[in-house]
């Protein structure tokens, strides 16, 4: 049996695994290639990664894909602890899908600051697509999906 201690006591191994990650991801994205500042270094190595690499990857992911193009920003890295009210910007479940992916594109839509372009990057999606749905317009791979 291969026995591989926790990520949380591999504390080097977290930023060597945060930096090939980095590099990947900017890679399949198309982004500038963001350096590991001292304050996201801080945040790979204060949080215990109690789901290992797993959680890791879609830490360094989701944080790529919040994070202006270029940067990597420590806020972004973990996601923000669950509280009891509704955060405006939750993305309705279960609900019907063409709603689920209209929440999705209006929340990134938000985070780029109302830049569609980006938006429509951050999404892998055309900017006509995105212009599509949020004009509410049928999008025939949804309605694919829902029959």
């Amino acid at each position: 049996p291969l026995v591989l201690p926790p990520l949380r006591d591999r504390e080097g191994d977290v930023e060597l695994l945060a930096e090939a990650m980095v590099a990947r991801f900017a890679t399949s994205y198309g982004f500038p290639l963001p350096a590991l500042s001292p304050d996201v270094r801080a945040q790979l190595r204060s949080h215990s990664w109690p789901g290992n690499v797993r959680e890791l990857r879609n830490a360094i992911e989701r944080a790529m894909v919040l994070s202006p193009a270029g940067t990597l920003l420590a806020d972004d890295l973990l996601p923000p602890a669950p509280s009891r009210e509704r955060d405006a910007s939750v993305i309705a479940f279960p609900a019907p899908l063409a709603r689920i992916v209209r929440d999705a594109v209006l929340e990134t839509l938000r985070q780029a600051g109302g830049n569609k372009s980006l938006a429509a990057r951050r999404l892998g999606i055309s900017r006509p697509r995105l212009q599509r749905i949020l004009s509410g317009e049928s999008d025939d791979s949804l309605d694919a999906l829902e029959t």
